[in-house]
């Protein structure tokens, strides 16, 4: 916009994209206001100020070429941006100038980018449009044109009779938008359309109408060949007339037909129906009626693909079968691989359209076209026309053969032997080809019964390696094939072919190839293993090594492909390197195979046969010719060839031995020892193409192009033939060069041994130098043994626990060797150092693992805790420093402490709790429950009992003891009881109001009496003071009464198989005292902790008779404590972190006292049980005497006889208190004693209420007392003694009832008004009470015997 006058000039050209941006060119004298106008309304916008400078976009300068006035006269070109075409030509104005005999646009400026063609003739014509791309380096676009497309069937018109699709795809692979135009030419008006020369043109032509039904499409096809320097072009044909065909093959099968004319190019035909029935399918197909083949192709997922060609008629049938496919024949499958076994013309190699180095480089996004050509190919006949496409499968894996996806190969939908990769992402990948085995009707074979081709060799899998995003193709490698005398036109002919070159090696070690890459690169190799399949499991360096001129040798590649990864600079370039194992043999002029060891003379004639050696360079059909020579160079000079066979050696060299012999005649004149020979493979015959890398699926045999291989190929095994004397030469030279013996010289050493040993006796003999042989070999062995050892040494590494077998196997191997072989040993001193290390470290590991044992801490855990502490304290400082858990130790200690603390804080409250609730409870009485078991616990927790007590016991005693001092007829216990609780106040038991206790101890037969407790506590009684035994009674016969009891399960019991923990808890509390000095006793009391143990429940307490309680904790409590055990700490009796002694707490009650359970009331059994048992642990714990060991108490003998008056009455009884008597002795003794209440003495009952018909009644009955009592007088019923229906006392209206009735109300109830009716109801409840009540009262009799027995 003019900034003075506001005029706006449009800039013609200016192209708007899709996001804004405007692109147009303006001459250099362009100013004023850059402006946008609205199309909507004309509003202009200033985009840009007069003085600011416009983006420049870089302009390309190129020639617009290829025009001629009789074809392509003139363009016009558009921009071309998101699919939209500008409106300014931008070749308006311009001339075209002479350019040679043809015209072009001269120095045309453009940005980069896409352009929209139109070319016109002479005429004006317009001939047809297409876009093209100018790139940065583009310099000229060379255009032409189809003058002419159209169907040559006679009288057919165009878009009546047929359409045309014109297609045109760019050198590298893209499709051009094209449109098509018309042109005249001698009168005749076509179809027309141009392109960029070096473009690959498709023109499909398509019936329609009537004509649609009859005939079949056809394409016309233009390769990048016939559009280079041809000029302009005509595409036509004559669209063939349809051919059906009918094909039926098994159910589950892939049919697949069509036409196959130039070398190729594959034109598959769409099938017309597809029907199953069963187990068979029928396909027909409208193929192309054609001057060249139809081709028939049959895949089944369970057999082997079938072809076959031949030119069809209408009407045509095929019938392929399970046979054909060989579905179910295990002997030739889609793997089935067949080494000339079969057929000697079948090799299974492969070839790709990569390039010699086997190594591409992607942008990402990008795609390549992938052909894949089976070689040895499946032909027909010497005439190669109709070629069989096998089964192609591609694998993608990374450098270390695991799945990748850098890049996706899809193979064509119906050639898998052309496919699509598309590089996906940055990286590198592998790709591996292989292909399935087939049959081919027409396939030449050397056995006519057998059509089948093999699947590929493993070894001859396809491999390259793809990269995508950084390339390193530029790095130069310098790997190259020595070409012998071959002509070289270029250096590339020098370069190591992937596929061509192969090298072929003798031995199992592989063949090594030398290369020297520019300076700075690091070589790694990938070797591929061949078993089944072809795989590649990453690169390494081992097998690589770098002379010191940088030459780099690479060994170890056996029979397969391999891969050689040169780096530089972070970038990585590769080379696929193809090796195969051979052998030969020596023939003599008869065939017969000479020995290994041979020696000739000079002028012999030797014949070398080759095995295993394949073709480098196999047949294609159409492409490769080659037959093959074995090229052999001598010493002398002179090359050596074997026979290429003519004609017939294109295509037998692998599979026919005679194309694999040589003969070598050697000179007349040589007088050496050996005539060496290289060689290689020298390639005759011809080819239509320098390379198979040019051919395509899709474009066919294109022209020529491209470099040709050089005429020598691959690398042979180098030949020496052995002359006379050689053998002998070489032990003495290889005995020489092992010079002076190292661990080095082992190789040496090993193959002057065995070139000696191959030798003749006579040869031997020759041999001067023998005594350096064996001096070397012995010198080696004690090098060896020495060296072994320290490998020994050497592997034991850092010291641990875990080197201790290493360490001891390499002293014991240092010992085995000889004074000579030790003294060879370097690190003999690293031995001791680790022997004196492990010292260190061995005592510290058991410490360690004892710690660790230790875990949780709880209160079982102190006799771990005190293990590890006493191991660790055993240890020496060094060894102490080794022990990395200590920490864990100290906090064990820690623990464990503080949960004995608390434990015992906790058992102190109870403790002195109950011992001050006990106190509250006044006298004892004499019995179990609050009698001698609450004395018992006072006196040995320290307490004093009343004076009281005692007077009472005297009392009982002179009541109830009768003449042999037994205190009652069937207990023993209430003597035992007695005693104990007298002991424990300091009373002579043997005057107890003139009576001695224990004179009631003094038969076995009454001790036994009350089974088993009557022996146990009646041995505690006499223990319990050391008191002497009287009668038949000794401690070893209640001991072994005792012992006798004892169930196999280690416990005792009052009854049954199973053992009690009461019972078992107080067997070894009387067995206490024996366990250190009686073995049997010891034995059974280990055994009866074991079972007692096993009692124990998870939360530490026990239970008896199926009821967990408080008094059989305690009675455990009490038996640990007597044998030492403290029950706070022992492992055995802490279950999941938990004590008896925790247990027992459970049941106490705040402010003192016990429950007999958990979910019980306070008791005075359980109260007393528990108080004595915590005074058994408090005894323990401060090293006092047991419990019943009252050998700490002194007993009081009093010589004084009481002379009591007689009894007065202190409390006279009531009807319902007891009263109490008391009388004295001189001495100031008291005793006293209950007089039991006299009970109520009430009168004659008295009628207070009279009973009615209807009512009862209430009579009463009084006691002086002033007590009371009533009982109802039952109603006395009504009385119809006339049966009027009326009462006779009432005269109340009633019902009559029958005789036998009862009352409906009761069932059970006789009516009163009818006596007779007595029978009870039916389940008389009297009998029920009594079915349920006697059993009741059998256990509860059973279960207070069991109890009282266990309170004595």
């Amino acid at each position: 916009m003019d900034p003075e006058t506001g005029a706006v000039t449009v800039i013609e050209g200016a192209v708007t994209d899709k996001n804004g941006q405007a692109t147009f060119t303006v001459d250099d004298s362009f100013t004023g206001y850059l402006t946008a106008v609205s199309n909507d309304d004309e509003e202009v916008y200033a985009l840009m100020n007069p003085t600011a400078k416009v983006k420049e976009i870089p302009m390309v300068t190129l020639d617009l070429k290829g025009l001629h006035s009789a074809q392509l006269a003139s363009l016009k070109l558009y921009t071309y941006t998101d699919g939209v075409k500008g409106s300014v030509d931008l070749l308006a104005g311009k001339s075209t100038v002479a350019d040679g005999y043809k015209l072009k646009y001269a120095d045309v400026k453009l940005p980069a980018g896409n352009y929209w063609v139109q070319g016109y003739n002479e005429a004006g014509e317009y001939n047809g449009g297409i876009v093209v791309t100018v790139t940065a380096d583009t310099t000229a676009i060379t255009f032409q044109r189809v003058y002419e497309i159209y169907a040559t069937n006679s009288g057919w018109v165009e878009n009546t009779d047929y359409t045309i699709d014109y297609q045109v795809v760019s050198a590298d692979g893209m499709n051009r938008q094209a449109e098509t135009g018309t042109s005249t030419n001698w009168g005749n008006t076509h179809t027309s359309g141009i392109f960029v020369e070096g473009d690959t043109l498709k023109a499909t032509l398509t019936p329609v109408g009537d004509k649609a039904a009859e005939y079949n499409p056809i394409t016309v096809k233009k390769s990048r060949s016939e559009t280079t320097d041809k000029g302009a072009l005509g595409l036509s044909a004559k669209i063939p007339a349809a051919v059906p065909v009918t094909v039926t093959a098994p159910a589950g099968s892939t049919v697949s037909m069509g036409e196959f004319g130039n070398y190729y190019v594959y034109d598959f035909a769409t099938p017309l129906s597809t029907k199953t029935e069963g187990d068979t399918m029928t396909v027909t197909f409208l193929l192309s009626e054609t001057s060249v083949n139809h081709f028939l192709r049959v895949q089944h997922p369970d057999g082997v693909t079938y072809w076959t060609f031949g030119k069809y008629k209408a009407g045509a049938t095929f019938n392929v079968t399970k046979d054909d496919l060989h579905i179910g024949d295990e002997s030739f499958t889609k793997d089935t691989v067949n080494r000339f076994n079969k057929n000697v013309y079948d090799l299974g190699n492969v070839y790709l359209n990569i390039n010699e180095k086997g190594y591409l480089n992607l942008e990402q996004g990008q795609t390549r076209e992938l052909d894949v050509f089976r070689s040895w190919q499946a032909i027909e006949n010497f005439f190669n026309a109709q070629i069989a496409l096998p089964d192609v499968h591609y694998t993608v894996v990374d450098l270390n053969g695991q799945p990748s996806d850098v890049v996706t190969i899809t193979p064509d939908e119906n050639n898998s032997s052309l496919a699509y990769m598309k590089a996906n992402k940055a990286g590198t990948a592998i790709v591996l080809v292989t292909y399935d085995a087939m049959t081919h009707m027409q396939g030449q074979t050397s056995n006519k019964e057998n059509r089948g081709f093999s699947a590929i060799w493993p070894e001859c899998t396809g491999v390259f390696v793809v990269s995508v995003g950084a390339d390193g193709s530029s790095i130069a490698t310098n790997m190259t094939m020595d070409r012998m005398d071959a002509p070289i036109s270029n250096d590339a002919q020098k370069a190591l072919d992937a596929e061509h070159d192969i090298l072929f090696y003798l031995g199992d070690a592989g063949a090594a190839y030398s290369f020297k890459p520019e300076d700075g690169c690091t070589v790694t190799v990938a070797r591929s293993t061949v078993d089944s399949k072809l795989t590649f499991s990453g690169f390494t360096s081992q097998g690589v090594s770098v002379a010191e001129d940088g030459t780099v040798t690479v060994t170890g590649l056996t029979t397969g492909r391999h891969i050689i990864c040169v780096e530089k600079d972070g970038l990585k370039t590769y080379q696929v390197v193809t090796a195969q194992g051979v052998t030969y043999d020596l023939v003599d002029a008869d065939g017969n195979v000479l020995p290994a060891g041979t020696e000739f003379k000079a002028g012999d004639k030797v014949t070398v046969q080759f095995h295993g050696l394949i073709s480098p360079k196999e047949k294609i059909s159409g492409a490769y010719n080659f037959n093959f020579t074995l090229y052999y160079k001598g010493a002398d000079g002179k090359y050596y060839k074997s026979n290429p066979g003519g004609w017939g050696g294109v295509y037998d060299f692998s599979g026919n031995p005679v194309r694999q012999k040589l003969e070598i005649t050697i000179p007349e004149d040589w007088d050496g020892l050996s005539f060496d020979l290289t060689g290689a493979i020298k390639v005759g015959g011809f080819a239509k193409v320098p390379t198979h890398r040019i051919l395509s699926y899709g474009d066919g045999i294109d022209n020529p192009y491209g470099t040709s291989a050089a005429a020598i190929v691959s690398q042979l095994p180098a030949l020496s033939l052995k002359l006379e004397g050689w053998h002998v030469n070489d032990v003495i030279e290889k005995i020489d060069a092992i010079g002076e013996v190292t661990l080095a010289s082992e190789e040496a050493i090993t193959a002057a041994r065995a070139a000696y040993e191959a030798l003749t006796e006579a040869q031997q003999a020759q041999v001067t130098n023998y005594d350096k042989l064996t001096a070397a070999e012995a010198r080696l062995t004690d090098l060896k043994a020495a060296k072994a050892v320290d490998d020994m040494i050497d592997a034991i590494g850092e010291v641990t626990l875990e080197s201790e077998g290493a360490i001891d196997a390499a002293r014991a191997a240092y010992e085995a060797l000889t004074e000579a072989q030790q003294a060879e040993v370097k690190s003999y001193d690293k031995l001791t150092a680790a022997e004196a290390r492990l010292a260190v470290l061995k005592p510290a590991k058991p410490v360690e693992k004892l710690i660790d044992a230790i875990g949780e801490v709880t209160l079982g855990s102190e006799s771990a805790i005190a293990a590890a502490r006493t191991a660790y304290d055993n240890l020496t400082e060094a060894q102490q420093a080794e022990v990395k858990n200590y920490d864990k130790l100290t906090a064990a200690e820690a623990a464990y402490a503080r949960l004995l603390a608390e434990q015992s804080e906790r058992l102190e409250k109870i403790y002195q709790t109950t011992g001050d609730f006990m106190a509250t409870l006044g006298t004892p009485g004499v019995g179990s429950t609050g009698g001698e078991w609450m004395t018992i616990g006072l006196t040995r927790s320290g307490r004093t009992v009343p004076a009281g007590y005692y007077n009472a016991v005297v009392e009982y005693v002179k009541a109830n003891a009768d003449a042999n001092e037994r205190l009652h007829r069937a207990k023993v216990t209430d003597n035992a009881r007695i005693i104990l609780a007298l002991t424990s106040i300091g009373k002579d038991v043997t005057n107890v109001g003139g009576h001695n206790l224990l004179k009631g101890l003094d038969n076995m037969a009454y001790v036994q009496k009350q089974g088993i407790n009557g022996p146990i506590f009646t041995l505690i009684a006499l223990d319990s003071h050391n008191y002497p035994t009287m009668g038949d009674v000794t401690r070893e016969k209640l001991i072994q009464v005792i012992l006798d009891a004892q169930l196999p399960g280690g416990g005792w019991n009052l009854s049954g198989e199973n053992a009690d923990t009461d019972m078992t808890a107080m067997a070894i509390q009387a067995l206490a005292p024996y366990y250190k000095t009686n073995e049997t006793v010891k034995a059974a009391v280990d055994k009866a902790l074991e079972a007692l143990s096993a009692l124990q429940r998870n939360d530490g307490g026990f239970g008896s008779w199926g009821t967990v309680n408080s008094e059989s904790c305690a009675q455990v409590i009490v038996a640990l404590t007597a044998l030492g055990i403290d029950p706070a700490t022992d492992s055995r009796f802490v279950k999941n972190g938990s004590t008896v002694l925790g247990a027992l707490s459970g049941f106490y009650v705040d402010g003192g006292g016990f429950k007999h359970t958990a979910d019980g009331e306070l008791n005075g059994m359980a109260t007393e049980q528990g108080y004595y048992a915590l005074a058994a642990y408090f005894r323990f714990a401060n090293a006092q005497t047991r419990l019943y060991d009252m050998s700490d108490v002194t007993i009081q003998i009093d010589s004084h006889t009481h002379a009591f008056g007689a009894w007065t009455v202190t409390t006279p009884a009531t009807c319902t208190k007891d009263g109490v008597e008391t009388r004295s002795c001189a001495c100031g003794e008291t005793e006293t004693r209950i007089i039991p209440a006299t009970g109520h003495a009430f009168g004659a009952w008295t009628v207070t209420t009279p009973a009615t018909c209807t009512t009862d009644g209430v009579e009463t009955r009084s006691c002086a007392c002033g007590e009371t009592e009533t009982r109802a007088i039952p109603a006395t019923g009504h009385v119809d003694a006339d049966h009027d229906g009326k009462c006779d006392v009432c005269q109340a209206v009633i019902t009559p009832v029958d005789p036998g009735k009862t009352d409906p109300s009761d069932p059970g109830k006789t009516d009163p008004r009818n006596p007779g009716t007595d029978t009870p109801a039916t389940g008389d409840t009297g009998v029920l009470v009594w079915v349920i009540a006697l059993p009741v009262a059998l256990l509860t009799a059973a279960f207070v015997l069991k109890r009282k027995e266990r309170e004595a």
